[in-house]
Protein backbone atom coordinates (compact mmCIF):
# COMPACT_ATOMS: atom_id res chain seq x y z
CA UNK A 1 0.00 0.00 0.00
CA UNK A 2 1.65 3.24 -1.11
CA UNK A 3 1.93 5.95 1.90
CA UNK A 4 -1.40 8.67 1.82
CA UNK A 5 0.82 11.52 0.83
CA UNK A 6 2.63 9.60 -1.88
CA UNK A 7 1.99 11.20 -5.41
CA UNK A 8 0.80 8.89 -8.49
CA UNK A 9 2.33 9.52 -11.78
CA UNK A 10 -0.34 11.27 -14.27
CA UNK A 11 -2.67 12.74 -10.54
CA UNK A 12 -2.82 15.53 -8.91
CA UNK A 13 -1.51 15.92 -5.29
CA UNK A 14 -4.66 16.49 -3.48
CA UNK A 15 -3.74 15.26 -0.24
CA UNK A 16 -2.63 18.62 1.19
CA UNK A 17 -5.96 20.41 -0.49
CA UNK A 18 -9.62 20.19 1.06
CA UNK A 19 -11.91 21.61 -1.32
CA UNK A 20 -14.74 22.94 0.68
CA UNK A 21 -15.43 23.83 4.49
CA UNK A 22 -17.75 20.78 4.48
CA UNK A 23 -14.73 18.20 4.00
CA UNK A 24 -13.56 19.88 7.67
CA UNK A 25 -16.75 18.97 9.10
CA UNK A 26 -16.65 15.20 7.39
CA UNK A 27 -12.75 14.68 8.63
CA UNK A 28 -14.34 16.04 12.01
CA UNK A 29 -17.03 13.50 12.30
CA UNK A 30 -14.79 10.60 11.19
CA UNK A 31 -12.29 11.90 14.24
CA UNK A 32 -15.17 11.83 16.52
CA UNK A 33 -16.32 8.34 15.55
CA UNK A 34 -12.57 6.74 15.94
CA UNK A 35 -12.47 8.70 19.11
CA UNK A 36 -15.86 7.36 20.73
CA UNK A 37 -17.30 10.36 20.90
CA UNK A 38 -17.47 13.40 23.25
CA UNK A 39 -19.12 13.55 26.97
CA UNK A 40 -20.71 16.65 26.86
CA UNK A 41 -23.43 17.73 24.65
CA UNK A 42 -21.72 20.48 23.12
CA UNK A 43 -18.61 18.31 21.30
CA UNK A 44 -15.29 19.83 21.59
CA UNK A 45 -12.76 20.66 18.72
CA UNK A 46 -10.30 17.53 18.18
CA UNK A 47 -6.65 17.81 19.07
CA UNK A 48 -5.91 17.80 15.13
CA UNK A 49 -8.40 20.28 14.40
CA UNK A 50 -5.84 23.32 14.03
CA UNK A 51 -4.25 20.88 11.75
CA UNK A 52 -7.21 20.48 9.81
CA UNK A 53 -8.12 24.24 9.12
CA UNK A 54 -4.95 24.50 8.11
CA UNK A 55 -5.28 22.37 5.25
CA UNK A 56 -2.90 19.66 6.73
CA UNK A 57 -4.75 16.36 6.83
CA UNK A 58 -1.08 13.95 6.31
CA UNK A 59 -0.22 15.66 9.95
CA UNK A 60 -3.41 15.52 11.42
CA UNK A 61 -3.77 11.67 10.56
CA UNK A 62 -0.52 11.27 12.32
CA UNK A 63 -1.43 13.60 15.73
CA UNK A 64 -1.79 11.83 18.91
CA UNK A 65 -5.51 11.19 19.85
CA UNK A 66 -7.06 11.18 22.64
CA UNK A 67 -8.09 8.30 24.56
CA UNK A 68 -11.01 6.86 23.25
CA UNK A 69 -14.18 6.86 25.60
CA UNK A 70 -17.41 4.53 25.09
CA UNK A 71 -20.52 6.66 24.55
CA UNK A 72 -23.84 5.33 23.14
CA UNK A 73 -24.62 6.13 19.39
CA UNK A 74 -26.70 8.49 20.46
CA UNK A 75 -24.48 10.96 21.18
CA UNK A 76 -22.80 10.92 17.56
CA UNK A 77 -26.37 11.04 16.01
CA UNK A 78 -27.06 13.93 18.11
CA UNK A 79 -23.59 15.84 16.90
CA UNK A 80 -24.71 14.57 12.99
CA UNK A 81 -27.97 16.24 13.59
CA UNK A 82 -26.86 19.79 14.67
CA UNK A 83 -24.03 20.11 12.39
CA UNK A 84 -26.96 18.92 9.55
CA UNK A 85 -29.15 21.61 11.49
CA UNK A 86 -26.77 23.90 11.19
CA UNK A 87 -25.69 23.43 7.53
CA UNK A 88 -29.96 24.02 7.47
CA UNK A 89 -29.92 27.46 9.12
CA UNK A 90 -27.13 28.67 6.72
CA UNK A 91 -28.62 27.71 3.66
CA UNK A 92 -31.69 29.51 4.47
CA UNK A 93 -29.86 32.45 5.07
CA UNK A 94 -27.60 32.86 2.47
CA UNK A 95 -31.17 32.37 0.08
CA UNK A 96 -32.55 34.68 2.08
CA UNK A 97 -29.57 37.22 1.05
CA UNK A 98 -30.04 36.55 -2.28
CA UNK A 99 -33.95 36.90 -2.57
CA UNK A 100 -33.93 40.09 -3.19
CA UNK A 101 -31.17 39.77 -6.40
CA UNK A 102 -33.15 36.81 -7.39
CA UNK A 103 -36.43 39.14 -7.53
CA UNK A 104 -34.71 41.72 -9.15
CA UNK A 105 -35.87 42.01 -12.84
CA UNK A 106 -33.51 41.71 -16.05
CA UNK A 107 -34.18 45.43 -17.05
CA UNK A 108 -32.61 46.18 -13.12
CA UNK A 109 -29.75 43.69 -13.21
CA UNK A 110 -28.93 45.08 -16.73
CA UNK A 111 -28.73 48.63 -15.34
CA UNK A 112 -26.33 47.30 -12.27
CA UNK A 113 -24.22 45.79 -14.50
CA UNK A 114 -23.85 49.01 -16.53
CA UNK A 115 -23.00 50.59 -12.99
CA UNK A 116 -20.85 47.69 -12.23
CA UNK A 117 -18.71 48.26 -15.55
CA UNK A 118 -18.83 52.33 -15.47
CA UNK A 119 -14.99 51.75 -14.83
CA UNK A 120 -13.80 49.75 -17.62
CA UNK A 121 -12.71 52.00 -20.62
CA UNK A 122 -14.87 50.20 -23.30
CA UNK A 123 -17.47 50.67 -25.10
CA UNK A 124 -21.22 50.17 -23.86
CA UNK A 125 -22.24 46.58 -22.92
CA UNK A 126 -19.74 44.68 -24.97
CA UNK A 127 -18.51 41.35 -24.38
CA UNK A 128 -15.52 42.03 -22.24
CA UNK A 129 -18.07 43.66 -20.00
CA UNK A 130 -20.40 40.87 -20.56
CA UNK A 131 -18.27 37.94 -19.40
CA UNK A 132 -17.01 40.09 -16.45
CA UNK A 133 -19.91 40.73 -14.68
CA UNK A 134 -20.90 36.32 -15.49
CA UNK A 135 -18.07 35.22 -13.44
CA UNK A 136 -19.26 37.13 -10.20
CA UNK A 137 -21.69 34.33 -9.25
CA UNK A 138 -23.83 31.72 -10.57
CA UNK A 139 -27.20 34.11 -10.87
CA UNK A 140 -25.22 36.55 -12.17
CA UNK A 141 -23.90 33.87 -15.16
CA UNK A 142 -26.90 32.31 -16.06
CA UNK A 143 -28.57 36.26 -16.41
CA UNK A 144 -25.69 36.89 -18.85
CA UNK A 145 -25.78 33.69 -21.00
CA UNK A 146 -29.46 32.74 -20.77
CA UNK A 147 -31.23 36.62 -21.39
CA UNK A 148 -31.47 37.06 -24.71
CA UNK A 149 -32.08 41.03 -24.88
CA UNK A 150 -28.37 41.42 -23.46
CA UNK A 151 -26.96 40.43 -26.84
CA UNK A 152 -29.79 42.18 -29.16
CA UNK A 153 -27.93 45.06 -29.24
CA UNK A 154 -24.53 44.21 -31.41
CA UNK A 155 -22.37 46.92 -32.53
CA UNK A 156 -19.60 45.64 -34.92
CA UNK A 157 -17.58 49.00 -34.23
CA UNK A 158 -16.64 47.54 -30.60
CA UNK A 159 -15.50 43.88 -32.49
CA UNK A 160 -11.60 43.92 -32.50
CA UNK A 161 -10.29 44.02 -36.13
CA UNK A 162 -9.23 40.26 -37.05
CA UNK A 163 -10.64 37.12 -38.65
CA UNK A 164 -12.62 36.24 -35.66
CA UNK A 165 -15.48 39.11 -35.84
CA UNK A 166 -17.75 36.58 -37.75
CA UNK A 167 -17.21 34.31 -34.32
CA UNK A 168 -17.79 37.31 -32.59
CA UNK A 169 -21.17 37.33 -34.80
CA UNK A 170 -22.14 34.28 -34.22
CA UNK A 171 -21.87 34.54 -30.51
CA UNK A 172 -24.30 37.46 -30.19
CA UNK A 173 -26.69 36.25 -32.65
CA UNK A 174 -26.79 32.82 -30.97
CA UNK A 175 -27.46 34.18 -27.63
CA UNK A 176 -29.98 36.82 -28.71
CA UNK A 177 -31.93 33.81 -30.13
CA UNK A 178 -35.09 35.64 -31.37
CA UNK A 179 -34.86 38.74 -30.19
CA UNK A 180 -35.48 42.01 -32.33
CA UNK A 181 -31.80 43.10 -32.72
CA UNK A 182 -29.92 46.68 -32.77
CA UNK A 183 -27.39 46.20 -35.49
CA UNK A 184 -24.68 48.93 -36.35
CA UNK A 185 -22.03 48.56 -39.06
CA UNK A 186 -19.28 51.54 -39.31
CA UNK A 187 -17.82 51.05 -42.98
CA UNK A 188 -15.07 52.71 -42.06
CA UNK A 189 -12.09 50.59 -43.39
CA UNK A 190 -12.18 48.87 -39.66
CA UNK A 191 -13.39 45.25 -41.69
CA UNK A 192 -12.34 44.30 -45.22
CA UNK A 193 -14.08 43.23 -47.72
CA UNK A 194 -14.03 39.64 -47.14
CA UNK A 195 -15.09 40.40 -43.31
CA UNK A 196 -18.26 42.53 -44.37
CA UNK A 197 -18.93 40.09 -46.89
CA UNK A 198 -19.35 37.64 -44.14
CA UNK A 199 -20.85 39.81 -41.90
CA UNK A 200 -24.09 40.96 -44.52
CA UNK A 201 -24.26 37.12 -45.11
CA UNK A 202 -24.81 36.51 -41.13
CA UNK A 203 -27.05 39.78 -40.62
CA UNK A 204 -28.40 40.38 -43.91
CA UNK A 205 -29.32 37.11 -45.27
CA UNK A 206 -29.92 35.21 -41.97
CA UNK A 207 -31.53 37.41 -39.84
CA UNK A 208 -32.44 40.24 -41.27
CA UNK A 209 -36.38 39.87 -40.39
CA UNK A 210 -35.12 40.03 -36.57
CA UNK A 211 -33.47 43.82 -37.14
CA UNK A 212 -35.48 46.90 -35.01
CA UNK A 213 -32.67 49.32 -35.37
CA UNK A 214 -30.05 49.49 -37.89
CA UNK A 215 -27.25 52.10 -37.89
CA UNK A 216 -25.01 52.47 -40.98
CA UNK A 217 -22.09 55.00 -41.16
CA UNK A 218 -20.30 55.36 -44.79
CA UNK A 219 -16.68 56.18 -45.06
CA UNK A 220 -15.15 53.54 -47.08
CA UNK A 221 -16.88 53.81 -50.52
CA UNK A 222 -15.45 50.61 -51.76
CA UNK A 223 -17.44 48.98 -48.46
CA UNK A 224 -20.69 51.00 -48.81
CA UNK A 225 -20.61 49.34 -53.04
CA UNK A 226 -20.56 46.17 -51.51
CA UNK A 227 -23.37 46.41 -49.29
CA UNK A 228 -25.69 47.95 -51.04
CA UNK A 229 -26.66 44.50 -53.19
CA UNK A 230 -27.04 42.54 -49.99
CA UNK A 231 -29.56 45.56 -48.43
CA UNK A 232 -31.81 45.32 -52.05
CA UNK A 233 -31.92 41.50 -51.41
CA UNK A 234 -33.31 41.44 -47.88
CA UNK A 235 -36.30 41.44 -46.57
CA UNK A 236 -36.35 43.87 -43.48
CA UNK A 237 -40.06 42.68 -41.94
CA UNK A 238 -39.50 44.40 -38.39
CA UNK A 239 -37.32 47.45 -39.26
CA UNK A 240 -38.82 50.59 -37.67
CA UNK A 241 -35.62 52.41 -37.44
CA UNK A 242 -33.04 52.99 -39.57
CA UNK A 243 -29.67 55.26 -39.34
CA UNK A 244 -27.80 56.67 -42.43
CA UNK A 245 -24.49 58.62 -41.67
CA UNK A 246 -22.67 59.78 -44.91
CA UNK A 247 -20.83 62.56 -46.03
CA UNK A 248 -22.63 64.25 -49.51
CA UNK A 249 -19.50 63.12 -51.92
CA UNK A 250 -21.29 59.70 -51.35
CA UNK A 251 -24.93 60.44 -51.83
CA UNK A 252 -24.43 59.39 -55.57
CA UNK A 253 -23.70 55.58 -53.87
CA UNK A 254 -26.90 55.29 -52.24
CA UNK A 255 -29.74 52.96 -53.77
CA UNK A 256 -33.00 54.43 -53.42
CA UNK A 257 -34.85 51.11 -53.83
CA UNK A 258 -33.57 49.73 -50.73
CA UNK A 259 -36.10 51.89 -48.91
CA UNK A 260 -39.07 49.63 -50.92
CA UNK A 261 -37.60 46.52 -48.27
CA UNK A 262 -38.55 48.60 -45.52
CA UNK A 263 -42.08 48.58 -45.50
CA UNK A 264 -41.87 49.12 -41.76
CA UNK A 265 -40.34 51.74 -41.14
CA UNK A 266 -41.23 54.09 -38.43
CA UNK A 267 -38.19 56.64 -38.22
CA UNK A 268 -35.34 57.66 -40.00
CA UNK A 269 -32.22 59.75 -38.54
CA UNK A 270 -29.77 61.05 -40.99
CA UNK A 271 -26.94 62.94 -40.04
CA UNK A 272 -24.70 64.74 -42.33
CA UNK A 273 -27.12 64.44 -44.52
CA UNK A 274 -27.22 64.50 -48.77
CA UNK A 275 -29.24 65.79 -51.71
CA UNK A 276 -31.14 62.76 -50.98
CA UNK A 277 -32.78 62.83 -47.99
CA UNK A 278 -36.10 63.75 -48.76
CA UNK A 279 -36.62 60.97 -51.71
CA UNK A 280 -35.55 58.51 -48.88
CA UNK A 281 -38.35 59.33 -46.63
CA UNK A 282 -40.90 59.99 -48.82
CA UNK A 283 -40.58 56.62 -49.83
CA UNK A 284 -41.41 55.53 -46.27
CA UNK A 285 -44.52 54.96 -45.20
CA UNK A 286 -44.85 54.17 -41.86
CA UNK A 287 -42.65 57.15 -40.76
CA UNK A 288 -43.18 58.78 -37.58
CA UNK A 289 -40.11 60.50 -36.55
CA UNK A 290 -38.66 62.96 -39.12
CA UNK A 291 -35.19 64.58 -37.57
CA UNK A 292 -32.96 66.52 -40.28
CA UNK A 293 -29.48 67.60 -38.58
CA UNK A 294 -26.42 69.12 -40.79
CA UNK A 295 -23.40 69.88 -39.18
CA UNK A 296 -20.99 70.21 -42.22
CA UNK A 297 -19.60 73.44 -44.40
CA UNK A 298 -21.22 73.48 -48.19
CA UNK A 299 -23.92 74.50 -50.64
CA UNK A 300 -26.29 70.84 -51.85
CA UNK A 301 -27.37 70.27 -48.29
CA UNK A 302 -30.70 68.88 -47.38
CA UNK A 303 -32.94 71.74 -47.83
CA UNK A 304 -31.97 72.59 -51.35
CA UNK A 305 -34.68 71.19 -53.27
CA UNK A 306 -33.18 72.53 -56.36
CA UNK A 307 -30.70 70.15 -56.37
CA UNK A 308 -33.13 67.28 -56.11
CA UNK A 309 -33.52 66.14 -59.61
CA UNK A 310 -36.62 63.55 -58.52
CA UNK A 311 -38.72 66.84 -57.31
CA UNK A 312 -40.03 69.78 -59.00
CA UNK A 313 -40.15 73.07 -57.33
CA UNK A 314 -44.07 72.38 -57.27
CA UNK A 315 -44.42 69.04 -56.17
CA UNK A 316 -46.10 69.04 -53.01
CA UNK A 317 -44.76 66.31 -50.61
CA UNK A 318 -47.57 64.62 -47.67
CA UNK A 319 -45.86 62.93 -44.56
CA UNK A 320 -49.22 61.46 -43.98
CA UNK A 321 -48.24 59.41 -40.46
CA UNK A 322 -45.43 61.85 -39.46
CA UNK A 323 -46.38 62.68 -35.63
CA UNK A 324 -42.48 64.49 -35.07
CA UNK A 325 -41.00 66.69 -37.64
CA UNK A 326 -37.13 68.26 -36.22
CA UNK A 327 -35.55 70.64 -38.14
CA UNK A 328 -31.91 71.62 -36.58
CA UNK A 329 -29.22 73.26 -38.69
CA UNK A 330 -26.33 74.78 -37.08
CA UNK A 331 -24.19 76.63 -39.77
CA UNK A 332 -25.11 80.02 -41.74
CA UNK A 333 -25.64 78.57 -44.92
CA UNK A 334 -28.43 76.16 -45.06
CA UNK A 335 -31.29 77.30 -46.63
CA UNK A 336 -35.03 76.37 -45.90
CA UNK A 337 -37.19 76.58 -48.65
CA UNK A 338 -37.95 73.44 -48.99
CA UNK A 339 -40.07 73.25 -46.49
CA UNK A 340 -43.11 74.86 -48.55
CA UNK A 341 -43.36 71.89 -50.35
CA UNK A 342 -43.45 69.80 -47.07
CA UNK A 343 -46.91 69.15 -45.99
CA UNK A 344 -47.43 67.66 -42.02
CA UNK A 345 -51.28 67.39 -41.16
CA UNK A 346 -50.51 64.89 -38.86
CA UNK A 347 -47.50 66.53 -36.78
CA UNK A 348 -47.89 66.49 -32.80
CA UNK A 349 -44.42 67.89 -32.52
CA UNK A 350 -42.18 70.17 -33.89
CA UNK A 351 -38.43 70.97 -32.84
CA UNK A 352 -36.86 73.38 -35.01
CA UNK A 353 -33.31 75.22 -34.52
CA UNK A 354 -32.05 77.68 -36.87
CA UNK A 355 -28.75 79.91 -37.29
CA UNK A 356 -29.68 83.92 -35.98
CA UNK A 357 -30.09 84.97 -39.85
CA UNK A 358 -32.74 82.73 -40.17
CA UNK A 359 -36.13 84.02 -40.42
CA UNK A 360 -38.76 81.56 -39.43
CA UNK A 361 -40.94 83.19 -42.25
CA UNK A 362 -39.74 80.10 -44.49
CA UNK A 363 -41.74 78.25 -42.53
CA UNK A 364 -45.40 80.13 -43.54
CA UNK A 365 -46.10 77.42 -46.33
CA UNK A 366 -45.64 74.76 -44.22
CA UNK A 367 -47.42 76.18 -40.94
CA UNK A 368 -51.08 75.54 -42.88
CA UNK A 369 -50.58 72.35 -42.25
CA UNK A 370 -49.20 72.34 -38.83
CA UNK A 371 -52.46 73.23 -36.89
CA UNK A 372 -52.70 70.01 -34.79
CA UNK A 373 -49.31 70.66 -32.82
CA UNK A 374 -49.17 70.49 -29.73
CA UNK A 375 -45.96 70.40 -28.62
CA UNK A 376 -43.17 73.15 -29.72
CA UNK A 377 -39.15 73.59 -28.75
CA UNK A 378 -37.38 76.14 -30.86
CA UNK A 379 -34.54 78.79 -30.60
CA UNK A 380 -35.88 82.55 -29.99
CA UNK A 381 -35.21 85.23 -32.72
CA UNK A 382 -36.70 88.15 -33.94
CA UNK A 383 -39.34 85.98 -36.02
CA UNK A 384 -40.60 83.20 -33.44
CA UNK A 385 -43.43 85.06 -32.16
CA UNK A 386 -44.60 85.76 -35.56
CA UNK A 387 -43.97 82.33 -36.67
CA UNK A 388 -45.65 80.74 -33.53
CA UNK A 389 -48.94 82.85 -33.73
CA UNK A 390 -49.77 79.83 -36.59
CA UNK A 391 -50.01 76.81 -33.98
CA UNK A 392 -53.42 77.89 -32.45
CA UNK A 393 -53.63 74.62 -30.72
CA UNK A 394 -50.28 74.72 -29.15
CA UNK A 395 -50.06 73.54 -25.64
CA UNK A 396 -46.42 73.12 -24.56
CA UNK A 397 -43.73 75.81 -25.62
CA UNK A 398 -39.89 75.67 -24.91
CA UNK A 399 -37.71 78.25 -25.64
CA UNK A 400 -34.35 77.33 -26.23
CA UNK A 401 -30.84 78.48 -27.60
CA UNK A 402 -28.07 80.67 -26.36
CA UNK A 403 -29.68 83.30 -29.07
CA UNK A 404 -32.25 84.61 -26.59
CA UNK A 405 -32.00 87.58 -25.16
CA UNK A 406 -34.26 90.18 -23.22
CA UNK A 407 -35.66 91.75 -26.33
CA UNK A 408 -36.73 89.18 -28.10
CA UNK A 409 -38.31 87.33 -24.51
CA UNK A 410 -39.96 90.75 -23.36
CA UNK A 411 -41.53 90.58 -27.79
CA UNK A 412 -42.52 87.12 -26.97
CA UNK A 413 -44.06 87.57 -23.51
CA UNK A 414 -46.28 91.08 -24.87
CA UNK A 415 -47.48 88.73 -27.64
CA UNK A 416 -48.70 86.13 -25.07
CA UNK A 417 -50.86 89.04 -23.50
CA UNK A 418 -53.38 88.24 -26.17
CA UNK A 419 -54.34 84.97 -25.44
CA UNK A 420 -57.08 84.91 -27.35
CA UNK A 421 -55.17 85.44 -30.90
CA UNK A 422 -52.05 84.25 -29.84
CA UNK A 423 -51.41 80.42 -28.94
CA UNK A 424 -54.63 80.49 -26.67
CA UNK A 425 -54.36 76.65 -25.78
CA UNK A 426 -50.82 77.11 -24.41
CA UNK A 427 -50.42 75.80 -20.54
CA UNK A 428 -46.87 75.41 -20.29
CA UNK A 429 -43.76 77.77 -21.00
CA UNK A 430 -40.57 76.45 -20.44
CA UNK A 431 -37.47 79.01 -20.97
CA UNK A 432 -33.74 77.76 -21.29
CA UNK A 433 -32.47 81.09 -21.24
CA UNK A 434 -28.13 80.97 -20.76
CA UNK A 435 -26.70 84.35 -22.26
CA UNK A 436 -28.77 86.79 -19.80
CA UNK A 437 -27.46 89.55 -18.51
CA UNK A 438 -29.55 91.51 -15.63
CA UNK A 439 -27.47 94.95 -17.00
CA UNK A 440 -29.29 94.95 -19.90
CA UNK A 441 -31.25 97.59 -20.89
CA UNK A 442 -34.68 95.78 -21.61
CA UNK A 443 -34.71 93.88 -18.79
CA UNK A 444 -36.95 95.86 -17.05
CA UNK A 445 -39.43 96.22 -20.14
CA UNK A 446 -39.12 92.24 -20.37
CA UNK A 447 -40.17 92.07 -16.77
CA UNK A 448 -43.10 94.13 -17.26
CA UNK A 449 -44.08 91.85 -20.05
CA UNK A 450 -43.77 88.88 -18.03
CA UNK A 451 -46.01 90.17 -15.45
CA UNK A 452 -48.77 91.42 -17.29
CA UNK A 453 -48.44 88.04 -19.28
CA UNK A 454 -49.04 86.19 -15.60
CA UNK A 455 -52.19 88.62 -14.79
CA UNK A 456 -53.63 87.25 -18.11
CA UNK A 457 -52.84 83.85 -18.11
CA UNK A 458 -53.14 82.63 -14.48
CA UNK A 459 -53.05 78.94 -15.72
CA UNK A 460 -50.24 79.37 -17.18
CA UNK A 461 -47.19 77.41 -15.41
CA UNK A 462 -43.59 78.76 -16.18
CA UNK A 463 -40.30 76.93 -15.91
CA UNK A 464 -37.29 75.78 -17.00
CA UNK A 465 -34.15 74.00 -15.93
CA UNK A 466 -31.97 77.59 -16.76
CA UNK A 467 -34.87 79.73 -15.07
CA UNK A 468 -32.31 81.16 -12.32
CA UNK A 469 -30.42 82.52 -15.76
CA UNK A 470 -33.04 85.24 -16.34
CA UNK A 471 -33.13 86.35 -12.45
CA UNK A 472 -32.19 89.83 -11.94
CA UNK A 473 -29.07 88.54 -9.33
CA UNK A 474 -26.95 91.41 -8.14
CA UNK A 475 -24.87 91.15 -4.83
CA UNK A 476 -26.77 93.66 -3.15
CA UNK A 477 -30.71 94.43 -3.99
CA UNK A 478 -30.38 98.11 -3.83
CA UNK A 479 -28.40 97.64 -7.69
CA UNK A 480 -31.67 96.34 -8.99
CA UNK A 481 -33.98 99.21 -8.61
CA UNK A 482 -33.85 100.38 -11.83
CA UNK A 483 -34.36 97.47 -13.46
CA UNK A 484 -36.64 95.48 -10.81
CA UNK A 485 -39.14 98.10 -9.28
CA UNK A 486 -40.63 97.15 -5.99
CA UNK A 487 -43.67 96.70 -8.23
CA UNK A 488 -42.07 93.84 -10.03
CA UNK A 489 -41.55 92.30 -6.98
CA UNK A 490 -44.84 92.35 -5.08
CA UNK A 491 -46.25 91.15 -8.45
CA UNK A 492 -43.95 88.22 -8.38
CA UNK A 493 -44.65 87.62 -5.01
CA UNK A 494 -48.72 87.76 -5.51
CA UNK A 495 -48.22 85.81 -9.07
CA UNK A 496 -45.90 83.04 -6.85
CA UNK A 497 -47.51 79.58 -7.94
CA UNK A 498 -45.87 76.06 -8.84
CA UNK A 499 -43.29 76.50 -11.38
CA UNK A 500 -42.85 80.15 -10.33
CA UNK A 501 -41.78 81.41 -6.94
CA UNK A 502 -40.06 84.54 -6.16
CA UNK A 503 -37.08 83.75 -3.50
CA UNK A 504 -35.22 86.72 -1.47
CA UNK A 505 -32.13 85.13 0.13
CA UNK A 506 -30.67 86.41 3.70
CA UNK A 507 -27.52 85.87 2.17
CA UNK A 508 -26.09 89.10 1.28
CA UNK A 509 -29.58 90.17 0.58
CA UNK A 510 -29.61 88.11 -3.05
CA UNK A 511 -32.88 88.51 -4.85
CA UNK A 512 -33.40 84.80 -6.64
CA UNK A 513 -35.72 83.75 -9.03
CA UNK A 514 -36.34 80.08 -8.74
Amino acid sequence: MPEANATFRGQPDISLTIVSPWDVIVINIILLLASGGFSSSTPPLPHSWPLIRAHNIDEACRHPRPRSSRHSNSDIHTTIQSLLSQQARLCRRVNALRAPIHALPVEVLTEIFELACAGMKTESFCLKKKLAISAVCNHWHDVIWFTAHLWANIDCGTFRRGADTPGLLDLYLTNARNSLLTFALPLNGRFGSDIVSQIMDRMLHRRAGNIHHFKLALIDESAWRLIIPHIAKSEFTNLHNLELSFTPKHSSFVDMQIMSQMPHLDAIVRQSTSTQAIRIKTRSPHLVDFSLTRDYDGPGGLAAVESLPALKLDEQITFSSLRKFTWRHSKQADDTSSLQYICLPFVRELYVELPIRHHFDNFKPLRASMTAIKVVECNLNSSTADALAFLPSAESLTISGGQTNYCTLSQLFERLTDRQHFLPQLTHLNVRANDLNFTHPAAGCCFDNLIAMLNVRTELRVSGANLEEMVLWAPAVNQLSWAMTDAHMIELQRLSKEGLAVVIGNNNDCVYWL
